[in-house]
């Protein structure tokens, strides 16, 4: 090679690696891990203030605060990263410092006694598990029915809606573990597990799929990457088996686990299995799964039928008239077993045939029997698909072989499957069908007895479209002394259409409801049976509040006034809340807050305070009382509220709220509150150009528009968002603070009136090069710099010409922005702006300006300090079985086990809380300091 060549490839190696290195200083954490004092804390008198002074080894990140005895802090004084970027009023590139407290509190008066405080400068945050809080692995998190299947190891669940879980219990219905979300120490035997290298820290981790990044699994809706789960979010199965230490979970493809939460030497990732089918009103073609599957004896076929899924109709649907059989240890297709891969062209009554096939079970001699709903009857064949009986049942909907007795046992009830034309054909009144057990005894010794009453209620198959399994799901447990049933039932969610149409009388179940729609366990006592166990009840007495979480939304804020951390969990799909889970930190008792009216958003101040917010009002509350603090300037207001699309469960009549400008975007979803020390307020509104038009079918509609607001125009805006800054009497102290912004997901302002906003945008750097994942956010901070942002997109009010386009690529998905202080991307989930962002994520700042964000894909929270340093990140990848160092599956560092945190809060410089709703848990991690120096004040301090 000539010389010149390989000096000119050497430079240009060298500029590729040091463009990218600073494109990547972003996530780089800035501390130093040196945490030593050269020059103890000391402090001198400044009129009635005092400079605070000291000296470190290296350039580690230092927090200053007065506080009292017991850690209560009145000031805080400063907290960052020390070097070529220190936030004020830290010195730049010094190892020295020199920080003056005036002496006042926070709210900018002096304390009453000096000799009650002490200054505390601390080196080195560090984070460490506390403990698990609002959390029962027995509570409910979907609306499908919890699959249930049993062998002598115990019963197995699985839930799933958006997220997945596999939980593992005894006979007796006592928590074992968890199989799914994996345990930490199996993640390397989990062969076929998708990876990937994050560009935040360089670091392999397990990759999140589907269009929620909520789950590892991709048998189901909840790993694809389109809109399939219908906003609430997909299930990874509609049916699953165990059978010799294996599980195999089965939709849209089969996942292979094992009992032993490894894949057992196979690969997760199976074939697909299932038909597809078009819903009105979506754009892909929806999977039709079985809904029932079993093994052979030796594990190596899996057999499967139940393909009913329900298609835009108000009966019971369709269903493929099919059993398929697949090589469970292959990734070969399934094939025909029995009768026909059609929907209402394909049932028949002859041995070949089925009407509605809802169920199939295996025998220990590998006899398959297959329930035949329409056909009233039991079909059984040998593996060479030789029919060997067929037992007369009415409407049987689900067959299980009891493993131990072998005995036959035949369930029936509400089944989804049956076709219109089907039902009318056959004069099926689905009405009419009684829920029964029946026991036919053994293949050898067919027994005709009569059915006794199933102790369930009636069922419920939801509404437009369906593909989530069926009404009913119950498995037998023969291995616990007394022959034992589990019995769960769904409790489907209605559309958006059926809301609208019925409004109120068919809002989202309460609580009262989902007492009584816990896994339930049943035993024979006296001829009779009677619930052994109800988990639902269970979880009642630890969390309370038992309906699920919509959209794995579970903001998190903190009351500094009463030091309690509260949980606003939505109302259905309305993005708001009328009630408040109440805990306490220190002994994680629950309890529950009703608000007079349900809002989109709130935040705590001090002196016990809390403002609530709809789209067009804010009102002020007495937090012990919920009794409305008039604002000074303010309006009267009747029956405040924010839900949509049907009757509220409670609005409130405002004496003086304060009136801001906006409605309400398409996702309902309002972006952002936050009230700094001075009780300045920033919010994030809504701007709409054109009035909706409501029809007929909207009376519960409310699209109320607070006062008219129009922002300025200029080349290059897009959105309808506006960021509004106003003052503790209601006063305007600044509007449009951030000039084009696109859609948020949370907001804070700080002590100096800076903003900081987290956007449902993918952060984009140097030429492309870097690109976080398209499903995260990024994070800004905007100082009292005029600022805006641009767009390229033609959506722009007034699109930019060419010219006036700036001359480099974008720093988020489609925006250019001005003048931002800092920017911090791939963080959160934004849902990627497609067709819903419904879930979505929330940063916190705390009271030192130090902002903690979720890495949702990396499974931590970043903190960064008020300059855009990162200070660390604390958590990693675990399941609900990690929970601190005396737990089942401990883990290293600081013991924070996170699969999927969206929502974080604070106790400032105590506590963080994270939302971990992926393993259906609060984390409380403890915040405390490497090193720590005090400095006990007096009146004759000097």
């Amino acid at each position: 090679m000539h010389k010149s060549n390989f000096i000119l490839i050497c430079i240009l190696v060298f500029l590729f690696v040091n463009i990218n290195s600073q494109d990547l200083n972003e996530w780089k954490i800035k501390r130093k891990n040196i945490f030593e004092f050269t020059k103890q804390p000391s402090i001198s008198k400044k009129d009635k203030g005092y400079f605070i002074s000291f000296a470190v080894k290296d350039y580690c990140d230092v927090t200053i605060v007065v506080e009292d005895d017991n850690r209560k802090i009145i000031r805080h004084l400063a907290s960052g990263v020390l070097g070529d970027n220190p936030p004020p009023p830290f010195v730049k590139k010094s190892l020295s410092q020199k920080i003056l407290w005036d002496g006042k509190t926070d709210h900018g008066r002096y304390p009453d006694s000096l000799e009650t405080y002490r200054i505390r400068v601390s080196l080195g945050l560090k984070a460490n598990y506390d403990k698990t809080l609002y959390h029962s692995p027995y509570k409910r998190m979907s609306n499908n029915a919890p699959i249930l299947c049993s062998d002598k190891d115990g019963v197995y669940t699985f839930e799933g809606l958006g997220m997945d879980y596999v939980k593992h219990f005894d006979h007796d219905g006592n928590y074992i573990k968890t199989i799914y979300p994996f345990a930490s120490n199996k993640l390397k035997d989990i062969k076929g597990l998708e990876t990937f290298k994050s560009h935040l820290d360089g670091k392999t981790y397990p990759k999140k799929i589907g269009f929620n990044r909520a789950t590892l699994l991709t048998s189901g809706t909840s790993g694809l990457a389109g809109d399939y789960g219908n906003h609430y979010g997909g299930y990874a199965a509609v049916s699953m088996a165990t059978q010799n230490g294996h599980i195999a979970l089965a939709y849209n493809r089969i996942n292979r686990l094992g009992t032993d939460g490894t894949t057992k030497g196979m690969d997760l990732n199976g074939p697909e299995i299932s038909y597809k089918r078009v819903v009105k009103g979506k754009k892909v073609k929806m999977p039709v799964g079985p809904t029932s599957v079993a093994f052979s004896p030796d594990n190596k076929y899996l057999y499967m039928t139940g393909y009913v899924f329900k298609v835009h109709t108000w009966n019971f649907g369709d269903a493929y008239h099919v059993v398929k059989r697949q090589e469970y240890g292959t990734n070969k297709p399934p094939e025909i077993f029995m009768g026909k891969e059609l929907t209402d062209s394909g049932y028949g009554s002859d041995d070949k045939s089925f009407a509605t096939p809802t169920s199939v079970d295996v025998d220990a001699k590998g006899r398959i029997y297959v329930t035949d709903f329409c056909n009233h009857r039991v079909q059984v064949f040998n593996s060479d698909k030789k029919l060997l009986k067929s037992i007369k049942a009415t409407y049987p909907s689900k067959v299980i072989i009891d493993k131990k007795t072998q005995e036959i046992l035949v369930f029936s009830w509400l089944t989804i499957g049956p076709s219109r034309k089907l039902l009318k054909e056959r004069k099926i009144d689905w009405r009419k069908i009684k829920s029964t057990i029946t026991n036919f005894g053994t293949f050898e010794g067919i027994k005709n007895v009569k059915s006794e009453p199933l102790p369930i209620r009636g069922g419920d198959a939801g509404g437009l479209s369906d593909f989530g399994g069926q009404v009913y799901e119950v498995t037998v447990d023969s291995y616990s002394g007394k022959r034992r049933l589990w019995i769960s039932g769904r409790t489907p969610t209605r559309s958006t259409a059926e809301i609208r149409w019925t409004g109120e009388k068919d809002a989202p179940k309460t609580d009262k409801t989902w007492l009584n729609r816990g896994i339930k366990i049943f035993e024979k006592q006296k001829g009779k049976w009677v619930e052994f166990k109800n988990m639902a009840k269970l979880a009642a007495k630890k969390v309370k509040r038992l309906t699920p979480t919509p959209f794995a939304s579970q903001r998190l804020f903190f009351n500094p006034s009463d030091e309690h951390l509260y949980v606003g969990e939505d109302v259905g799909f309305w993005k708001s809340f009328d009630e408040l889970v109440k805990i306490n930190p220190q002994n994680g008792n629950v309890s529950l807050v009703k608000i007079p009216f349900d809002a989109a958003d709130i935040v705590f101040g001090y002196k016990n305070v809390v403002y609530a917010r709809t789209h067009y009002v804010v009102m002020r509350f007495d937090s012990r009382s919920w009794k409305e603090i008039p604002y000074d300037y303010g309006i009267e207001k009747n029956k405040i509220h924010h839900q949509t699309f049907s009757a509220p469960r409670r609005t409130v009549n405002s004496i003086s709220a304060m009136a801001i400008p906006g409605g309400k975007p398409v996702h309902w979803q309002l972006e952002g509150m936050s009230l700094n020390f001075k009780g300045n307020l920033a919010l994030v509104c809504y701007t709409r150009e054109k009035k909706i038009e409501l029809g007929r079918k909207d009376k519960y509609k409310n699209f109320a528009v607070g006062k008219e607001y129009k922002p300025n125009k200029f080349p290059g805006r897009n959105g309808h968002f506006v960021v509004h800054i106003f003052d503790k009497y209601g006063k305007v102290v600044k509007q449009d603070a951030i000039p084009g912004m696109p859609e948020s997901d949370g907001l804070a302002i700080d002590k100096n009136n800076d903003i900081y906003v987290l956007l449902k945008r993918p952060r984009y750097i140097s030429s492309k090069k870097v690109n976080t994942d398209h499903y995260t956010e990024s994070l800004f901070k905007f100082s009292k710099k005029e600022n805006r942002f641009l767009t390229g997109s033609t959506r722009a009010t007034i699109p930019l010409d060419d010219t006036q386009k700036p001359k480099r690529d974008y720093d988020i998905k489609e925006f250019w922005v001005e003048n931002p202080q800092w920017i911090y991307g791939g963080v959160g989930h934004g849902g990627n702006l497609g067709s819903c962002v419904c879930w979505h994520s929330r940063f916190t700042l705390d009271y030192l300006g130090r902002s903690f964000v979720p890495e949702s894909n990396q499974f931590q929270v970043a903190v960064l300090d008020s300059n855009g340093n990162l200070i660390m990140r604390i958590g990693q990848y675990g399941n609900q079985d990690s929970a601190g160092p005396k737990s089942k599956v401990p883990l290293k560092g600081d013991g924070v086990g996170i699969f999927l945190a969206n929502y974080v809060a604070t106790h400032t410089d105590h506590k963080l809380f994270i939302s971990d709703t992926g393993n259906q848990r609060i984390l409380s991690v403890n915040l405390s300091y490497a090193k720590e120096s005090l400095i006990k004040l007096n009146k004759n301090s000097n």
